[in-house]
């Protein structure tokens, strides 16, 4: 099948929109009264022309809401009687009308804006509005009245390209009207002005058209005379999107005349070349068509192959007509071969498609006919709103006469009201003052409070050191004296005795340990801190160095991605990290080598980083509990842990304005998620040497 000229300018069609709507699509995804208040923000000197900008860009994705701002621009141009304006509204709300399809409205307002532009002093202008007015007419399928229109517009000598533009269109409507020798004759024309513009990207499409044209008439040898010149075109422009179309129809015409060697060729280079362009529907047209050829030789096997892979593309990307061709080759192809039960499963696939393919067009039908249906009251609604803001116009000249008999009235109370006023103002300045001493109360208050709260960061602190100096000293005598006597007089204690000294040395390291994670998250919050450059990457550098030994005995395996470089202090986030990783490792599967993955990913102001293991994991019971402290899961296993780790994890990721929070099904790990922002100000932490034991 050859590509039709409608595919070949829809590529184009989607950058010119990319190009020139993108700067505004901000704006056009706001809603009705987002637009409103930014159009009242751009002042009444460019009201008309944002308003349009707005309308131009809603054209194609949503006519309806695009015929609603052109109507504010008409109105406000009408309203405030403004000529050239209302002429560019006029012309957009029939653009806006033609894109929603109701072309009878179309034509109303490309008319009125006609007779508003003068043709002497924007010549340019006249002849687009014509032309306009010629494909409304194309589209009501009066060809007779498009062509008049068209010929009206080349009759005041516009330049080459949009000649070539207006002759083109011509040899679409006469195209439509199957009228090919007229076709021929302006598709040449464009041709010729294309050519003198020098345009390639053009005359390729025009040379495609034109080969089009010419195999409809079966001139195969003038048609493939023009694809090869559009090829050869395509090449020097770089333009692969072209020449694989190009390539497509030389080999339909190869395989209309007969010549299936050369027609096979042509469809495998066009393959080839669309691999460089990627253009997923004239992939499976290429490979739809390859596949017919090599079915006509008698190459059923290799046939199939290609149909199922136009097909799989079809099925992926929802290209509905290509899979029910292909499934109806595909089924006479399998009855060719005697397959009749394949036969009979893509004929069904193919009647399944088509009854999905014509439901589509229902709706489209009815969506089209509502907004049809909406547009219409939205026409009215301008009608009225026409008739209205001549009554207004009116009205605003007697409120004007009112305005100054009121002035006048107003100026007899004016001396009362400033009397009024002034003794306000005494009263006023009085309630100041009593409102300037009630603050400086409470500033005193809040002073006061400062001050008991830094006494009470003095006594925290005094706790730490008790904690890290004098509970431990015992605890260390007692750890000390007890491994001595194990040592010395071992041989004089029987099995028992030696479970005892073991269970005593045990639960003084882990009472010593207890206290080291208790020290951590107390003193966590003691020290000022000005926050400095920190690369996680290194951090987790020096963590896997420190958690070396747990690392190798449980064959852990630590992955990363995207971690970032942030400002905060290297030791909260190793303190952080290694809490983390040291908890995913003690909670391994038993026989399982720990798996741990660390992501982060930058989102407006703030890091959200992932850890996920592929542990024991833990019942959601117990999610919203983890994170308090001596909360302990499951530690029958494990007397060193102390259940204060992830508490301190939720004190760090809080000293940075975050949220942590966790993820977990039994048997299938657990993933740890948390947010830390820039620090910006000074945070407190411990600058005496943490505990990273959790």
């Amino acid at each position: 099948m050859l590509i039709p000229l409608q595919f070949q300018t829809m590529w184009r069609t989607g950058l010119w929109i990319l190009i020139f709507f993108l700067p505004l699509r901000v704006l056009a995804d706001k809603d009705k009264d987002s637009l409103l208040v930014y159009l009242s923000s751009v002042g009444e000197e460019n009201y008309v022309s944002s308003a349009i900008s707005l309308s131009k860009q809603y054209l194609f994705t949503d006519p309806a809401k695009s015929v609603e701002l052109a109507v504010l621009a008409h109105n406000f141009a009408l309203e405030h009687k403004r000529e050239a304006d209302l002429s560019h509204a006029l012309v957009c709300m029939g653009s806006s009308y033609f894109h929603l399809g109701i072309y009878d409205s179309s034509l109303k307002y490309f008319s009125l804006g006609l007779e508003k532009t003068n043709p002497e002093t924007d010549k340019d202008r006249y002849v687009d509005i014509l032309s306009s007015l010629g494909a409304c007419f194309h589209r009501k399928e009066d060809f007779a009245q498009a062509i008049d229109l068209y010929t009206q517009a080349l009759a005041y000598n516009p330049g080459a390209k949009v000649s070539g533009k207006i002759f083109h269109n011509i040899a679409v409507v006469y195209s439509v009207q199957s009228e090919l020798e007229k076709a021929q004759v302006y598709c040449e024309k464009a041709l010729e002005s294309f050519e003198a513009e020098k345009d390639t990207t053009l005359m390729v499409s025009c040379i495609n058209n034109l080969g089009n044209i010419l195999f409809n008439q079966k001139k195969y040898d003038l048609a493939l005379e023009a694809f090869q010149r559009g090829l050869q075109l395509s090449i020097v422009s770089s333009d692969d999107r072209q020449k694989v179309m190009i390539l497509n129809n030389i080999g339909e015409i190869y395989k209309a005349e007969g010549d299936l060697v050369r027609a096979e060729a042509e469809f495998r280079k066009a393959i080839k070349v669309n691999e460089q362009v990627g253009i997923i529907r004239l992939e499976a047209a290429s490979y739809s068509n390859l596949a017919e050829v090599l079915a006509m030789t008698q190459r059923e096997k290799e046939a199939i192959k290609y149909y199922q892979h136009s097909l799989d593309l079809a099925h992926q990307y929802h290209f509905l007509d290509i899979a029910a061709d292909n499934h109806e080759d595909m089924a006479t192809l399998y009855k060719k071969m005697g397959l009749f039960r394949e036969a009979t499963q893509a004929l069904e696939e193919y009647i399944v498609l088509k009854d999905s393919i014509d439901s589509r067009r229902n709706d489209e039908t009815v969506l089209k006919l509502k907004d049809k249906f909406e547009s219409q009251v939205k026409e009215t609604e301008i009608l009225r709103q026409n008739s209205e803001i001549q009554r207004l116009t009116l009205q605003r000249k007697n409120i004007v006469l009112a305005a100054l008999i009121i002035g006048l009235l107003v100026i007899a109370f004016m001396s009362a009201i400033v009397y009024n006023r002034y003794k306000e103002s005494r009263k006023l300045n009085a309630s100041l003052q009593e409102r300037n001493a009630f603050i400086q109360q409470q500033n005193i208050e809040i002073e006061e409070k400062n001050r008991k709260m830094e006494y009470s960061n003095q006594e925290l602190q005094q706790f730490a050191y008790i904690v890290s100096h004098d509970l431990r000293e015992p605890l260390r005598t007692i750890a000390n004296y007890s491994t001595l006597f194990a040592h010395r007089y071992q041989s004089l204690v029987d099995d028992e005795g030696r479970t005892y000294l073991d269970t005593t040395v045990s639960g003084v390291k882990q009472m010593q340990n207890l206290l080291d994670q208790l020290l951590s998250y107390v003193v966590i919050q003691t020290r000022a801190y000005e926050p400095v450059t920190v690369d996680c990457r290194q951090v987790l550098s020096l963590v896997r160095q420190s958690l070396a030994d747990e690392i190798n005995e449980s064959g852990a395996v630590i992955s990363e991605e995207n971690l970032p470089v942030i400002q905060s202090s290297q030791v909260l986030i190793g303190i952080l990290f290694k809490h983390l990783i040291s908890n995913a490792i003690r909670f391994r599967r038993p026989d399982t080598p720990p798996l741990i993955h660390i992501t982060a990913s930058r989102e407006r102001d703030y890091f959200r980083f992932s850890f996920r293991d592929n542990g024991v994991g833990m019942d959601a019971s117990h999610l919203s509990k983890i994170f308090s402290i001596f909360y302990q899961v499951n530690s029958a296993n494990d007397p060193d842990h102390t259940g204060i780790g992830l508490a301190i994890c939720q004190k760090i990721v809080r000293l940075h304005k975050g949220e942590i929070s966790a993820e977990s099904r039994p048997g299938e790990g657990t993933t740890i998620r948390f947010t830390l922002s820039n620090l910006r100000h000074e945070v407190d932490y411990p600058a005496s040497k943490f505990v990273w034991n959790g």
